[in-house]
């Protein structure tokens, strides 16, 4: 939590949401597309609540420098927050891992499908219902 204070405090979730700017031209689809990506690379790499806390405020300005509203934004980093299928980085995959006998390997095998099956319909599901 305090890293994203302090990126929401030094300017840093600004910085990059500027940077991001560009890349995503105004398209409110492609917007939530990659805001869904990146949360969910950020979730395999640390814990779902801190990848939320840093990115909700660089998706919000984001957003708001598009004009859009920044509530889907905001809502599809929190859904996609929990979207970790390809690691065992939840707690209930990793009591299951060692007992079950399972390697990183068959996590990221039946993860990978579920991983952009979830994305794929969290984002389509927050477009259609709040864009």
């Amino acid at each position: 939590m305090p890293l994203g204070f302090a990126m929401s405090k030094t300017g840093a979730a600004e910085f990059i949401s500027e940077n991001l700017i560009g890349a995503w031209s105004g398209n409110l689809l492609l917007m939530l597309l990659v805001a869904g990506i990146i949360m969910t690379i950020f979730t395999l790499s640390m814990s779902n609540i801190a990848a939320t806390v840093v990115l909700v405020p660089v998706f919000i300005s984001i957003a708001e420098a598009f004009g859009n509203d920044p509530r889907p934004l905001a809502l599809l980093a929190g859904i996609c927050a929990s979207n970790s299928f390809i690691l065992p980085t939840h707690q209930v995959n990793a009591l299951i891992k060692t007992p079950g006998g399972y390697k990183n390997a068959d996590f990221a095998k039946a993860g990978l499908g579920m991983t952009v099956i979830f994305l794929m319909i969290s984002v389509f599901m927050v477009y259609i219902l709040f864009c």
